[in-house]
């Protein structure tokens, strides 16, 4: 088990959802969350932010991140995550007491040494690699959510987190930190089907349940509703899957290479680097953990 204080970099997004989800029910040592733009804008998301926060009880420091790509205009993906983000579901409402992105610095600063993991655009940590390069040695790996080889979910051959922000992605794959790059070509394989989800989550959703178990099921299930619609085969879990990867690496196979990201966000692997690019999973068993999950929060 991993022991060092985590900082998840997140734009909620049902997929991050359920991954802070995951991260509070599999015990991951959060001491930071910080919000971005992507999925939706970023009042939606820091507000889901704070909101998740107080409503899984994972008691973590909040820091209201960027609300724009370092370059560009950026874009959202209300048709996917819908208005606010997480499906149209309603979380009560938790006190805000984030700091604003300076504050990034000074908690890895604070923590020493600390593991990151994001789920959206990579525009935070570029920022504070670019305004405090010496930074990184606070940084012990990155496990990233993002990038795409053989699939793309955005035009010109990207994904979306990289696309969001290519500028920023370029920063941080360049920086020589640890990465874990957990892309698409994985998370694809990761898709639950009706009847998994079924398993999962129950053959119901009852929109009067609000407890965590019952209010997760229901993003979960507007996550399959939507990934159908597209012609995915199942729920697509990307963020939930990197945080298990970052658990579990023994699950997950990957090569080290250096990844380049071009102006549009696309990806291009070349052997001999530091960076672990995943490429293959162990499907049945991170399942299992996130049956565990839901399980757990009975």
């Amino acid at each position: 088990m991993r022991k060092l204080p985590v900082i998840i970099d997140t734009d909620p997004g049902t997929d991050d959802a359920v991954a802070l989800f995951v991260a509070k029910a599999l015990n991951v040592n959060v001491d930071t969350i910080v919000s971005v733009c992507g999925n939706v804008n970023g009042s939606y998301t820091h507000n889901n932010v704070v909101n998740l926060n107080g409503f899984l009880s994972l008691d973590a420091n909040i820091i209201k991140g960027a609300d724009k790509p370092l370059s560009g205009s950026g874009f959202t993906a209300e048709e996917v995550h819908g208005e606010n983000g997480i499906g149209g579901v309603i979380l009560p409402k938790a006190k805000d007491n984030a700091g604003d992105i300076s504050q990034l610095y000074h908690t890895l600063k604070q923590l020493g040494k600390s593991d990151v993991i994001t789920l959206g655009p990579l525009t935070n940590i570029a920022y504070v690699l670019r305004e405090h390069p010496e930074v990184k040695e606070n940084i012990n790996s990155i496990t990233a959510m993002g990038g795409g080889f053989e699939i793309s979910n955005i035009p010109n051959n990207a994904e979306f987190n990289f696309g969001c922000d290519p500028m920023a992605a370029d920063i941080v794959l360049s920086s020589g930190i640890d990465i874990t790059i957990v892309p698409l070509d994985v998370t694809h394989k990761v898709y639950l089907t009706k009847e998994e989800l079924q398993d999962i989550c129950g053959f119901e959703i009852d929109k009067t349940d609000q407890s965590v178990v019952g209010v997760m099921s229901e993003i979960m299930y507007y996550n399959y509703k939507i990934s159908v619609a597209k012609k995915d085969d199942g729920a697509l879990i990307h963020d939930a899957t990197a945080v298990i990867q970052y658990l579990h690496p023994e699950y997950f196979d990957g090569i080290y290479g250096t990844v380049t990201v071009d102006n549009y966000g696309a990806t291009t692997f070349k052997d001999g680097g530091n960076i672990r690019v995943i490429f293959d999973v162990k499907r049945d068993l991170v399942i299992e953990r996130l049956k565990f999950c839901f399980t757990k929060g009975h």
